[in-house]
């Protein structure tokens, strides 16, 4: 006979615990939450021979979880909006309603327009012969080309790269590398603006987005402890999750790894290791507050 957990949540429970936490939840809405995705399914637990079942949460977080969903409903007013806020804050999530969502939010959002940048001053340097030279040519003389119209997203994305490449160690402060770092800045948020709106979540497999998820996580929980908290992560969710996992598939873990190790170790606030996996997120998971 199956052994019902030592520590369980039913969803009276839940919504008692939620009401301390000062947040107000029918019985009905926990429900409607739990079949939207929100919430995970409740185990059950026999109760003896016609006395039928108790049902429940074993999860460990199951408050905070239900927190963040409480909060994403609010912020956003679409239960769609809020299974995406809750999936790139490391919660559970059933994956198929999150790439319907996440179809649905790029066929709503209004596309990012990519324009002529007006003419601007190069740099000064001595370029010599080789193919990394001849790649950073292209980069910067794409970069210089085109620019986004200015938006929450992209000037948040274009401000995380520029203290992290320096905080990673590829550019000097004081240098014409912070330019260079720059132009790389902007041309990563036109390849991210593209992946958003791509097939990208469609096809990725189960592993790759939630492997995707761990990176993510990991890297916003650094940046959410660093000293700097100037530059929001928040409004950036969306784009560093689809740049993630384009290097996940083409097969640059290795980078994503070396570069997370990096800034671990930078952060003097961010403990060593990548934390939690998306299913042990609980309450030192870092909520973003918009996708």
């Amino acid at each position: 006979m199956k052994q019902r957990p030592d520590v369980t949540t039913s969803e009276r429970q839940l919504a008692l615990a939620l009401a301390d936490s000062g947040r107000t939840v029918s019985l009905d809405e926990i429900a409607s939450w739990r079949k939207g995705g929100l919430l995970p399914p409740l185990a059950s637990y026999g109760l003896g021979t016609g006395k039928g079942k108790s049902y429940y949460w074993c999860e460990e977080n199951i408050l905070q979880h239900a927190q963040a969903a409480f909060d994403a409903i609010h912020r956003h007013g679409r239960n769609d909006q809020a299974l995406i806020s809750l999936f790139l804050s490391g919660f559970s999530v059933p994956l198929p309603q999150l790439r319907r969502a996440w179809l649905h939010r790029v066929k709503m959002r209004k596309p990012v327009k990519m324009q002529i940048a007006s003419s601007q001053a190069g740099i000064t340097r001595q370029w010599q012969p080789s193919t990394e030279n001849l790649l950073m040519q292209a980069v910067i003389c794409a970069s210089a080309a085109m620019s986004l119209e200015d938006s929450g997203e992209c000037g948040a994305l274009v401000a995380m790269l520029e203290r992290l490449l320096p905080a990673l160690g590829f550019v000097q402060r004081g240098t014409n590398d912070v330019y260079l770092a720059m132009q790389f800045s902007h041309l990563l948020l036109v390849i991210a603006s593209t992946l958003d709106g791509s097939d990208l979540i469609r096809h990725a497999t189960n592993e790759e987005l939630e492997e995707a998820q761990h990176h993510l996580g990991a890297v916003t929980r650094c940046l959410a402890r660093n000293d700097d908290s100037s530059v929001p992560v928040e409004p950036v969710a969306p784009l560093l999750f689809v740049l993630i996992l384009a290097l996940l598939r083409s097969g640059q873990t290795e980078i994503l790894d070396r570069g997370i190790g990096l800034l671990e170790r930078r952060s003097s606030h961010c403990p060593p290791g990548y934390g939690p996996r998306p299913d042990e997120a609980g309450a030192s998971q870092t909520r973003l507050q918009d996708t």
